[in-house]
């Protein structure tokens, strides 16, 4: 989730659920610009989505409005999701306290 900081015009951005009526082609886009409604954003797409109105027509979208707790910065150098760096870093790091609590007991043990 990413509603506690501002985004900046042109962060890449993930659509993490959009809405039941687009149909994407891709979830991608970037930060086009802040929404006038404080906390949404409007996403210019990688590519076009179609929009299915409730009345049956669909209109081509190049941009949408989306809410910032609904997306997910994507990092453009690796193409990770930071939440998924910041999953991978405390597992890393879980692991690496693993090894050193068995590599302490296997020593304190030789030491007895």
């Amino acid at each position: 989730m990413i509603a506690d900081r501002p985004l900046a015009v042109g962060t890449r951005v993930r659509l993490r659920a959009p809405s039941l009526l687009l149909d994407l082609q891709s979830n991608f886009g970037h930060v086009a610009r802040p929404d006038q409604w404080d906390g949404y954003y409007i996403v210019r797409l990688e590519r076009p989505a179609r929009y299915r109105a409730p009345d049956g027509s669909t209109q081509v979208l190049h941009e949408v409005r989306e809410a910032a707790d609904n997306m997910d910065v994507v990092n453009t150098g690796t193409g990770l999701f930071i939440s998924d760096v910041r999953g991978a870093v405390a597992h890393t790091s879980s692991a690496i306290f693993s090894v050193f609590d068995t590599v302490s007991t296997i020593f304190s043990r030789r030491d007895r």
